[in-house]
């Protein structure tokens, strides 16, 4: 049983639009020099401290630089994750259509 047309083409226009919002988010966190803590920029060797639900929590550059590339692998596969279900919808889509018409 195929989905209905206009939820494949709120899927597609989803699946774009979440692409179009997390893969330059990722890329700029992988191509960032910048490491910051309360908008200051960090150097090696810094300790940065914020409050995390009433209590401190304390990073020093190197866990905040590993961090944001965590966040820019994510971001970065996850538009190009988004790019690709959108195709699929697309693909799939078309070939249902064209089967059900043939018949």
């Amino acid at each position: 049983m195929r989905p209905p047309r206009n939820l494949r083409r709120h899927n597609i226009i989803g699946s774009i639009a979440l692409g179009l919002m997390v893969l330059p988010a990722g890329l700029y966190f992988l191509n960032t020099a910048d490491v910051n803590c309360d908008n200051r920029p960090m150097k090696r060797g810094d300790i940065c401290q914020e409050w995390d639900k009433g209590r401190t929590v304390t990073y020093t550059y190197e866990q905040r630089r590993a961090y944001w590339q965590r966040m820019g692998w994510l971001g970065t596969v996850g538009g190009v994750v988004a790019f690709g279900a959108a195709g699929w919808f697309t693909v799939r889509g078309r070939g249902q259509t064209s089967t059900a018409q043939a018949r």
